[in-house]
């Protein structure tokens, strides 16, 4: 049917694509020039509607207008496959008629605004940084700094200038407030903090000494020099000397004596009395400096260390004055005595089995193999007690220590000891005493009390200041590090080291450092004494002596020092009885004495803790790091309103300059 048919007709034209191939042509499917542009369904939204051709080819192509009239094209006659179909077939010349009239009814666009936008593009082309202008635009936006993004928001040049001399004026403060804070810190100052603590305390180490050296008795055992110097300084025969001993007078002018211009009037009163001539005479010697000891430098020391001086010190007081007789019979004696065996001296010496009478800790019992016996070159026998039990848990003489001594005073060697009594030394447990450069004096015939407060020191080290850690130095000395025990063991150290030999009188780091002393031996030449006095007169300014530094941790003890005389006459009576049981020899002797030289023979000694209240001296950094980053984020915070996180903008910022310019670089 004709009406059917048409319907049919339209249903087919209504299904057929035409495809816009992107050049101004509409093809159809299967044309030749198909396959590359874009399908449109011939319906009632084909004016406004784009379908991707099934063949592929852009999804999209905005503002894109049909090139040519199609409907033109049919009307002049002009058969075209891209434009709608062949004229002999009147379906495809229909088709594309149609096509062309409806193409021609789509609103066309306004060509003005494609011109526009493309101006516009081209100036945002032009207008857009590049490189390292880029970076710098970039990130002027996104910082936190105060003042930049001002600086370049604002078109008043005015206002700029004035933000730029901010922002520079704030960086330029802030550089030198941080110049300031860093210099503060590596200053590493530190302070000292005090504090009282309360606790139960170990009792310190208590070493004592019997002020004289060796017993009378057992001189039979010394050397025949040993005995010589000895008798050379007894009082007896330095007496017999005094007769023969003429003072020396030196005539001096007067003037030059009383001064000038001195009108003082007492002085004006003895010059008066002094000016019958114009000279006055003045005694310029002792007789305990200048009496004939009748001490011979066999060895030639004296010789040796006075030479030294003289040549290396012209103008030390050493080099020009005397050396006392008194000087000279002591360092004879010294050295004389240290060239004797050990186990001689220590026979000779002071028994601890013989000295102590009665010994206790609060309350409790401590007997003479409780001591430990250590050699020294000026004391002798020297006896040392600490126990590691010994704990204080309550203050007072009560609980302390309480030694009760017999001297054994008709022991002692006439010159050389000059005073009755001991030297008491109290240290920390583990530490090595030093009688001879520490010590309390203690006289005879007293009860002496003393009484502790311990302090506790707590160094810091590194770049706070110097000190040294103990461990080290107890591994190889197996004794706790003090600076005294440092600096005597590097001028040993130092003297074996220069000298090839060692010196006598150290006889306290000679226990210490046995082992080193399996082939050295003692300094005894004049060329090695003087080499000894050579490196003893310089240690002190030395790398050695100053690598002892103090002990980064230490308990020292502050002591308050009393006495009174002791004992009376009963209780020396109890004494003597007591001495009498344990040694006949002794017990004859002090009954042979009077009550007053009894007393003399005895000392009673007291040690305890005055309270257990303990000070905690402890150093720690003024400036402590956690503060200084502090002062650090808010001196930035200050000036420039950066937070930790914004400085890392700072960074990113300046890492992409130098990767910018690093690259340039490489480039070129």
């Amino acid at each position: 049917m004709p009406g059917n048919s048409k319907r049919h007709e339209e249903a087919d034209m209504s299904s057929q694509h035409i495809y816009y191939s992107g050049n101004g042509n509409y093809d159809q499917p299967g044309s030749a020039y198909g396959g590359s542009g874009y399908e449109r369904p011939y319906d009632q939204h084909y004016s406004t509607y784009f379908k991707p051709h099934p063949a592929g080819g852009p999804a999209h192509w905005p503002g894109m207008q049909p090139y040519g009239d199609p409907q033109g094209d049919a009307r002049n006659g002009r058969s075209r496959r891209s434009r709608g179909g062949r004229r002999d077939d009147p379906q495809d010349y229909r088709l594309g008629k149609d096509a062309g009239r409806d193409m021609d009814k789509r609103p066309k666009e306004d060509k003005s605004d494609w011109d526009t936008d493309s101006a516009n593009n081209a100036e945002d082309d032009t207008a857009k940084p590049t490189g390292l202008a880029h970076i710098v635009d970039k990130h002027t936006d996104k910082f936190s700094m105060s003042g930049v993004s001002y600086i370049k928001a604002t078109k008043n040049p005015v206002v700029k200038f004035i933000w730029c001399v901010l922002l520079i004026a704030a960086l330029a403060a802030m550089g030198y407030h941080l110049y300031r804070l860093i210099s503060t810190y590596l200053e590493y100052k530190k302070q000292t903090s005090i504090e009282l603590s309360f606790d139960a305390l170990l009792f310190p180490a208590v070493t004592i000494c019997n002020v004289n050296p060796l017993r009378i008795s057992r001189l039979g055992l010394a050397s025949d020099e040993l005995k010589a110097v000895i008798e050379r300084v007894d009082p007896a025969n330095l007496t017999a000397n005094l007769n023969d001993w003429i003072p020396e007078f030196d005539d001096v002018d007067v003037n030059d004596y009383f001064g000038d211009n001195d009108e003082d009037f007492y002085k004006r009163r003895r010059k008066k009395r002094a000016t019958s001539t114009s000279t006055a005479k003045v005694r310029n010697s002792n007789f305990l400096d200048d009496v004939d000891t009748g001490y011979t430098d066999a060895r030639g020391w004296e010789e040796a260390i006075t030479s030294f001086y003289q040549q290396e010190y012209a103008d030390s007081w050493e080099a020009q004055a005397k050396t006392s007789a008194f000087t000279e019979m002591e360092d004879s004696f010294k050295e004389n005595f240290a060239w004797e065996l050990p186990e001689t001296r220590a026979q000779m010496g002071h028994q601890i089995s013989d000295m102590l009478l009665q010994c206790s800790f609060a309350g409790r019992q401590c007997v003479a193999r409780n001591f430990t016996r250590i050699l020294t070159t000026n004391f002798g026998n020297c006896y040392t007690l600490q126990y590691d039990k010994f704990l204080s848990r309550k203050s007072g003489p009560k609980y302390g220590l309480e030694l009760k001594l017999y001297l054994q005073t008709d022991e002692y060697v006439p010159g050389i000891a000059t005073s009755k009594g001991i030297q008491v030394v109290i240290h920390d447990q583990g530490t090595y005493p030093f009688p001879e450069d520490e010590g309390i004096a203690v006289s005879a015939g007293t009860e002496t009390r003393i009484a502790l407060k311990m302090i506790e020191l707590t160094r810091l080290g590194g770049k706070h200041g110097d000190c040294t850690h103990p461990n080290e130095f107890r591994t190889n000395y197996n004794i706790k590090y003090t600076r005294t025990a440092c600096q005597n063991i590097r001028l040993y150290e130092k003297t074996v080291s220069t000298c090839n030999c060692f010196d006598v009188l150290n006889e306290e780091t000679r226990k210490l450092l046995k082992k080193t002393l399996k082939n050295v031996t003692e300094c005894a030449s004049a060329d090695e004494i003087k080499c000894v006095q050579k490196v003893t007169s310089t240690f002190d300014n030395s790398e050695d002596s100053k690598s002892c530094h103090s002990p980064c941790s230490e308990k020292t003890f502050a002591k308050t020092v009393s006495a009174r005389t002791w004992p009376n006459k009963d209780f020396a009576s109890l004494l003597v009885q007591t001495v009498c049981k344990s040694s006949p020899e002794d017990c004859s002797v002090l009954q042979s004495m009077t009550s007053e030289e009894v007393k003399g023979e005895f000392i009673k000694l007291v040690i305890y803790y005055e309270d257990l209240n303990y000070e905690k001296i402890e150093e720690s950094p003024a400036y402590e790091i956690d503060q200084f980053m502090s002062d650090i984020g808010g001196t930035i915070g200050l000036y420039i309103g950066l937070s930790v996180l914004a400085i890392f903008e700072v960074v990113n910022f300046l890492v992409e300059i130098i990767s910018h310019l690093c690259c340039g670089c490489c480039r070129s």
